[in-house]
């Protein structure tokens, strides 16, 4: 009966997802659930079905939006508005799906799969509304100097020591804001494997940066103060 449940359950959403309500609000409001239980599990492959919708289930109820993963364990939904969705994975996980929206062009689907542990680091993939993969590179090319603060307090050796310990190869993205009209992102340079040291004398010279998305990639990179978990040295 469970499963027959929730078989009725993923009807409902598919239809929602596929046939216009007349209700304008209350079809974006479903829209973010239906794209989230039918995420292929080549993107999320610790998520089955049945307990993403226990997940949606329990949020809706203002519970604890938890669901059981492939591996016995737990996974929460920590947050959820009509265009953005973060998902706690495991304690050193998370997974967010962002609907992309521009002024005259087709909606896209951005998700951020992140490491949170010492070693901190962003998978990026961006589809279509029907969960086509689409190959563009969405993100600019970076460089350290895009993620330092020019200052004269920054010394010779601060800075050399910087450049040879720090790498944008391994960056850390999250959904900053994403609305009807918007979409923007915050892009960190981590520190947590450098030490609490190396931590104390680097981030007080470095910032993160905002992009906002134009319909075809991320642009318009503004510098912002960081915005870590961990701040307190």
């Amino acid at each position: 009966m469970k499963h027959r449940n929730k078989a009725l359950a993923l009807t409902m959403l598919l239809y929602g997802l596929l046939i216009p309500s007349v209700h304008t609000a209350q079809a974006q409001t479903s829209l973010i659930d239906s794209l989230f239980v039918v995420a292929p599990m080549s993107e999320l492959p610790l998520l089955e079905g049945n307990s993403r919708l226990d997940m949606l289930d329990l949020y809706n109820y203002k519970m604890t939006a938890k669901g059981e993963t492939r591996f016995g364990k737990y996974a929460y939904l920590e947050s959820k508005t009509d265009y953005n969705l973060h998902i706690r994975l495991t304690s050193a996980s998370t997974w967010e799906l962002m609907r992309l929206q521009a002024p005259n062009s087709p909606e896209r689907l951005l998700c951020l799969h992140s490491l949170t542990g010492s070693v901190a680091q962003t998978t990026v993939h961006l589809y279509d509304t029907n969960w086509q993969l689409d190959t563009a590179t969405v993100l600019p090319t970076f460089t350290l100097k895009d993620f330092t603060t020019e200052t004269d307090s920054i010394d010779e050796d601060t800075e050399a020591d910087m450049q040879h310990r720090l790498s944008v190869r391994h960056l850390v993205v999250a959904c900053e804001a994403a609305g009807p009209e918007h979409a923007i992102v915050r892009v960190s340079l981590p520190t947590k494997h450098l030490g609490l040291e190396n931590r104390k004398r680097f981030e007080p010279h470095l910032h993160d940066l905002l992009l906002t998305w134009d319909g075809n990639r991320f642009v318009h990179p503004q510098a912002v103060a960081r915005k870590e978990e961990s701040q307190k040295f």
